[in-house]
């Protein structure tokens, strides 16, 4: 038998992650960042990836993001060092996104066209498939969202869910 000794996925279940469940949850949720509907709302991404002349955005600045946090939180890594092996290797995944020879910075393969901000008929189908849910009790998670959604409507895709957290004080 092969060993698979010095890949990603063997330093993973060596350091006893059993699977790369997280990879993917990653790997979704940077697509996700990166796509055309959220990029339609998200000033703040746009004007990050504007600062560089070919689109690219620092990996570490991904660290920032509250759901990569909760993704990473959730998880077996506990090291920064495992925590970016894994976001690197998440995006390495993706078709739609790309990194640089360094492997510091990442965009996406096909950029964002910003014509689409103009775009009214494109805001209305963003606006369309957006549900706004209010009066969450505390323990609503993603997961019983979706599980919620999926339940009355098998069909359905699930992009994102967003639970913002608000003080309560």
């Amino acid at each position: 038998m092969a060993s698979k000794k010095g890949t990603l996925e063997a330093s993973f279940h060596d350091k006893g992650f059993k699977n790369t469940t997280t990879i993917n949850l990653l790997k979704k949720q940077v697509e996700f960042y990166f796509g055309d509907p959220n990029l339609a709302k998200d000033r703040g991404l746009r004007r990050l990836i504007m600062q560089h002349d070919k689109g690219y955005i620092p990996v570490d600045s991904l660290f920032s993001f509250n759901k990569i946090n909760s993704i990473m939180f959730d998880s077996d890594f506990s090291s920064l060092k495992d925590k970016k092996k894994a976001l690197l290797e998440a995006i390495k995944r993706s078709e739609l996104l790309k990194l640089n020879k360094k492997g510091d910075l990442v965009k996406r393969r096909i950029p964002f066209d910003s014509r689409l901000l103009q775009d009214s008929e494109f805001a209305a189908q963003v606006d369309k498939r957006m549900i706004y849910i209010e009066n969450l009790p505390a323990f609503a998670s993603h997961d019983l969202i979706a599980e919620i959604i999926l339940k009355n409507d098998p069909g359905s895709t699930i992009l994102h869910i967003s639970l913002p957290r608000f003080s309560t004080k």
